[in-house]
């Protein structure tokens, strides 16, 4: 019996140490485990923000390899505007000294006659013009005051002609021809300006071959058409 009691207290006391041994291996085996999973933790946040550094650096090298390209058009573009601000320099050297010629020319008597006869035909090609047509000869001495009037007045007015003589249908009335749309305000203040000189006139719009230049006019007087009295 006593054998009994002395195994059952050894049993007891192996039992215990077993257990000691058991805390004492978790003891020193969790601080380890714990290590581990941060250790596990920490490297897996420090992938992440590799991959995400990774990402970043790859975004920057696509960015400056754009802004390079951008630089270069850049330059490009700042080489050729060089190049043209070089041109323009050369031609405007070259207008100075043109111009210094011309006026150095211009100032010799018969250059000054050929602008002058230049002038006078530009004139010509752009004024205003009037043509005169008169039904009978009597009325020529008025109207040609109304020539002279219409040529202060900065139109070009060449002749005064009796179409009566040519053949044509004299009309009833005074008018004052048009061939342009555009031109049928001008024709009716020329009309206006026949009323004043006691002249009554109409502007009448005439359908041509379409090739008159603009601000063409003809006052084709009628035979009862006032003379104009000499002031």
């Amino acid at each position: 019996m006593t054998d009994d009691i002395y195994g059952g207290i050894r049993e007891q006391i192996a039992r215990s140490r077993k257990r000691e041994r058991r805390s004492t291996l978790l003891a020193t085996l969790l601080p380890v485990l714990i290590v581990i999973a941060l250790v596990l933790v920490a490297g897996s946040r420090l992938m992440k923000a590799n991959a995400e550094l990774n990402g970043a650096n790859a975004k920057l090298q696509t960015s400056n390899a754009k802004l390079m390209e951008e630089k270069a058009d850049l330059d490009a573009v700042v080489t050729n505007l060089n190049a043209r601000i070089e041109t323009l320099e050369n031609e405007k050297t070259d207008l100075q000294n043109t111009l210094k010629w011309v006026q150095a020319e211009s100032t010799r008597p018969h250059i000054q006659a050929q602008i002058t006869r230049a002038i006078d035909k530009s004139k010509a090609e752009t004024a205003p013009k009037i043509d005169l047509q008169i039904a009978e000869e009597s009325q020529r001495e008025g109207v040609r005051d109304l020539q002279t009037d219409y040529i202060k007045g900065g139109y070009v007015a060449p002749g005064i002609e009796n179409v009566a003589k040519l053949g044509a249908v004299i009309p009833k009335e005074t008018e004052v021809r048009y061939f342009r749309e555009e031109d049928k305000e001008e024709a009716a203040k020329i009309a206006a300006q026949l009323a004043k000189e006691g002249v009554t006139a109409k502007p009448v719009e005439v359908k041509q071959n379409g090739n008159e230049k603009a601000r063409q006019f003809e006052v084709w007087f009628s035979r009862n058409a006032k003379k104009r009295q000499s002031e």
